[in-house]
């Protein structure tokens, strides 16, 4: 998906992220560019997240859904996953 910089915490703080595949291409973000990602804990429903599953780091909207997540890609496939099988690194607030 691509790899991070910058500082911060979970918790607190902002890191760049530059992309490097087309995941994000129906956002209007493009290979190169650089998301900025905020570290939170907080799950805003359908907002813009990077979240690691297994070894993959992906972009996706999430949902809470009681004790579970929903997490959805750009093309609409989705899946629900116990909260523990879902690291979520941050919310994309901008492109930069």
């Amino acid at each position: 998906m691509g790899k991070m910089g910058g500082g911060g915490q979970a918790g607190g703080g902002f890191y760049g992220f530059e992309v490097n595949d087309t995941s994000l291409v129906e956002h209007g973000i493009k290979p190169g560019d650089v998301v900025i990602v905020e570290f939170t804990a907080e799950i805003r429903d359908g907002e813009l997240y990077i979240v690691r599953l297994g070894n993959d780091l992906l972009s996706r909207h999430l949902y809470s859904q009681d004790e579970k997540l929903r997490v959805v890609a750009a093309n609409g496939d989705s899946l629900v996953l116990e909260t523990d099988s879902v690291e979520v690194l941050g919310r994309i607030v901008r492109q930069v």
